[in-house]
């Protein structure tokens, strides 16, 4: 039995803040639900609700088409690597993503991004891994 203070899955500690329900759904929809909430350790780097509000309605509509589940699957695996790396294990350089893919890091401006995306949270722990919050999506060549 977990008591309040042990940590979640990565999972169930993102579908239980409204913020991310977006990205939540997008899981659920593809099945790396499942993933997340028994599998790592992961590191996600995960855009909230805005991060999504960004992208065009057309873009996200593209992604829901069920011919296009292998492209959403893609792109959001392309937010997790397959390790668990906190704040102090982030520096310039390349990381292979669960897509197969390699993110590129860069730290300018005391600020650290992940292909091109400002990390603005950092570091909240989970059972299987950690989560740090970025300000959109990551786009990738699919």
């Amino acid at each position: 039995m977990k008591t309040e203070c042990e940590p979640l899955s990565i999972f169930k500690t993102i579908q239980n803040d409204p913020k991310f329900s977006i990205f939540v759904e997008a899981c659920t929809y593809i099945g790396l639900d499942k993933t997340l909430h028994s599998g790592g350790p992961y590191t996600l780097f995960i855009p909230d609700n805005e991060g999504f509000c960004k992208l065009s309605e057309d873009f996200v509509d593209h992604y829901y088409l069920p011919e296009n589940r292998d492209k959403l699957l893609t792109l959001l695996t392309h937010h997790i690597i397959p390790v668990k790396l906190a704040s102090s294990d982030l520096k310039s350089g390349k990381l292979r993503t669960l897509s197969g893919k390699k993110c590129e890091f860069n730290s300018f401006s005391g600020k650290l991004s992940i292909d091109q995306s400002i990390i603005t949270h950092f570091d909240t722990e989970c059972e299987n891994g950690v989560v740090h919050i970025i300000e959109r999506v990551i786009f990738l060549e699919i």
